[in-house]
């Protein structure tokens, strides 16, 4: 019998900001999260702690600041050393542009680590996306924006070649 690797889904405490966009803010504890991948898209950001990704079968440390973008073709593994809080949007291909999702289609990396600016950056963003969940004002087209507004600021990180973190 083959083993299965499992798909993970939406936990039960994110906030479901509009437009097949959910939103959470987590602290993981120390642990080892199995190989697993999402039928949706999940973009991260790791505001503390540390730890490795296995991703797609390459090796990355993680620490404050690493960035990600995972796709559905995606597999991925954590071993968390120290508790992570992780900053994570995950979204459907409804979500956004197609032209916009096909910037991400095929990226020559998926993990970068990102500086100060773009990490405040990046929770400004976050922050105005939870505030339309909280104010209640229901505009898929926002949120959507919004939340592509927040991708193409990583383009350029996401499709270059250099990768810091590559062991």
């Amino acid at each position: 019998m083959s083993k299965k690797i499992p798909k993970t889904s939406t936990p039960k405490h994110a906030l479901n900001i509009g437009n097949q966009i959910f939103l959470y803010d987590v602290v993981l504890p120390e642990q080892k999260i199995t190989v697993h991948w999402h039928e949706f898209y999940e973009f991260e950001i790791i505001l503390s702690g540390t730890g490795e990704i296995l991703f797609n079968n390459k090796i990355f440390p993680i620490k404050p600041g690493t960035t990600s973008l995972t796709t559905p073709v995606d597999f991925h593994e954590l071993n968390i050393t120290s508790p992570l809080h992780i900053l994570c949007i995950q979204f459907s291909t409804e979500s956004i542009s197609k032209d916009i999702l096909a910037r991400f289609c095929s990226l020559e990396k998926n993990i970068f680590y990102c500086n100060r600016n773009q990490t405040e950056r990046t929770v400004s963003f976050i922050n105005l996306l939870k505030d339309n969940f909280y104010n209640e004002v229901p505009s898929d087209i926002y949120v959507s924006r919004l939340l592509e507004t927040l991708l193409l600021s990583f383009e350029k990180d996401f499709t270059t070649s250099e990768n810091k973190y590559e062991h």
